[in-house]
């Protein structure tokens, strides 16, 4: 079940940075980290089994420019392959499509086909290779055009 979570406090973002210590060795964000994304635009969407949060989505969206980016999508290793991955970045889609947004961008390590694969499936297009983005790898940056 995916469910928007409320609040953007420093549980959501305890939750969110242990989701993605589990899910990201070299780029995790800290409670810290997320407590600065934090804004007024910003959404979080959760995976839940139970009462156990088992992926987490987060995105921000430019009203005046009307484009959205998707900051993170990470479900934990037990429970990849399921659509849990795929069902966070759908809702993002229409999210933003119910919030008039034009264009979403997102970005993925070269290494990272499986999320270059989801993106892809769903209409996403690479648009540039960023050599900066990540202190060890390129990145891929994906446009959507809703």
């Amino acid at each position: 079940m995916i469910t928007e979570s409320p609040n953007l406090n420093k549980k959501t973002a305890e939750i969110l940075a242990g989701i993605d210590k589990k899910c990201f060795e070299k780029d995790a964000y800290s409670e810290e980290d997320w407590m600065k994304t934090f804004g007024p635009n910003v959404q979080v969407f959760f995976s839940m089994k139970g009462k156990e949060v088992i992926g987490a989505a987060v995105w921000e969206k430019y009203p005046s420019a009307k484009t959205g980016y998707l900051i993170s999508n990470a479900v934990l290793p037990a429970y990849r392959g399921k659509g849990i991955g795929e069902d966070l970045l759908y809702t993002r889609i229409v999210s933003a499509k119910e919030q008039k947004i034009l264009y979403l961008f997102a970005h993925t390590r070269v290494s990272n086909e499986a999320s270059q694969g989801l993106l892809t499936k769903y209409g996403f297009k690479p648009t540039s290779v960023e050599h900066n983005f990540y202190p060890d790898e390129y990145a891929i940056q994906w446009k959507l055009k809703l």
